[in-house]
C-alpha cells in the first residue's frame, strides 16, 4: 500500500522543488508563489495592475517548479487574498514530473478596486511525497516564453474585461427587438395606470354617493366600495397578466428567430 507525506520546508528547498524561489515564501509545510507578470484581458503584460471589481488578469509565477516522480504539487488559494475579495481560479493538483512556470486567473469580486504588483503572492503550494506508479505518464513541460505566449494568446481570445462577461450578457438578453417590446409595455402601463386610478376613484364615489341616498340596510357604504375597488382590481391584474403573458411569448419567438439565424450563419 503506498504512503503519502506532506513536505516540510527544508523538505521542499533539499528536493529543489522550487527554482527562482524567495527564502521569505517558504512556509513550514508550503511555498508561497509570487507574481511575475501580470496579463491582461487585452494581452497586455504588466508588472502593476489595478484590478476593477468584477476584473480579471492573468498572473504567471516568477518561479519555476520542478516535480520529480515521486513528488505532486497542490495549487491552494491564498486566504489574505480572499478576505480582499480576490479568488485565484485554475487551482488544483500539479502532476509528478512537472517542470514549468504556474499561472492563475485572479477574479475581483469585492466592490473596491485591487492593486496588484509583481512580487506579491497569488497561490500557496503544499507538496506530497508518494509511491510513483510503475509506469508514470509524462508531464507536460515547456520554456518559459512559450508558456507566457500560450497565456498571452488563451487570454486575448477567452477573457472578457469582467467577470461572466456582464455587459455583453445583458446585451445578448436584451437586443434592440427585445427592448422595444419591454419599452412598450411599459409605455402602455404608464398610458393605462391614470385612466384605472381616476376609474377607480370614479366609481368609489359613485358608491359614497348611492349608498348615503338610498341606502342599503343589509350592506354597508364601507362594503359596497371594498367590493367594487377589489373587483376592479382584479380586473386590472388580469389585464397585466394578459399582457405580461403576451410580452414573454413574443420575448421568447424573438430568441428562438435569433438562435436560428446564428445557426444558419
Amino acid at each position: 500500500m503506498g504512503h503519502q507525506m506532506l513536505l516540510n520546508r527544508d523538505e521542499i528547498m533539499s528536493n529543489e522543488v522550487i527554482r527562482n524561489g524567495a527564502e521569505s515564501a517558504y512556509r513550514a509545510a508550503s511555498y508561497d508563489l509570487r507574481v511575475g507578470r501580470i496579463l491582461t484581458t487585452s494581452g497586455e503584460e504588466k508588472t502593476t495592475f489595478i484590478i476593477p471589481p468584477q476584473g480579471m488578469v492573468d498572473v504567471i509565477s516568477q518561479e519555476r517548479v520542478i516535480l520529480k516522480g515521486s513528488i505532486a504539487g497542490y495549487a491552494t488559494v491564498k486566504t489574505s487574498l480572499c478576505r480582499n475579495g480576490i479568488l485565484a481560479i485554475n487551482i488544483g493538483i500539479i502532476d509528478p514530473g512537472y517542470e514549468g512556470l504556474i499561472s492563475s486567473t485572479l477574479i475581483n469580486f469585492s466592490k473596491c478596486p485591487f492593486a496588484l504588483r509583481a512580487g506579491d503572492p497569488f497561490l500557496r503550494l503544499t507538496f506530497h511525497q508518494y509511491t510513483a506508479p510503475r509506469t508514470l505518464p509524462a508531464a507536460p513541460s515547456k520554456g518559459d516564453e512559450e508558456y507566457v505566449q500560450e497565456r498571452k494568446k488563451m487570454v486575448q481570445e477567452r477573457f472578457s474585461a469582467t467577470f461572466l462577461d456582464v455587459p455583453q450578457t445583458i446585451e445578448n438578453l436584451t437586443p434592440p427587438l427585445i427592448k422595444r417590446v419591454l419599452d412598450d409595455w411599459k409605455s402602455a402601463l404608464y398610458k393605462w395606470a391614470p385612466l384605472f386610478a381616476f376609474v377607480i376613484a370614479l366609481l368609489a364615489f359613485l358608491v359614497n354617493v348611492g349608498a348615503t341616498r338610498f341606502g342599503q340596510p343589509k350592506v354597508s357604504k364601507e362594503q359596497l366600495k371594498a367590493e367594487v375597488v377589489a373587483e376592479i382590481r382584479d380586473e386590472n391584474h388580469r389585464i397585466f397578466e394578459e399582457r405580461l403573458q403576451q410580452v414573454e411569448r413574443q420575448t421568447q419567438q424573438l430568441l428562438t428567430e435569433r438562435e436560428h439565424q446564428k445557426k444558419v450563419q
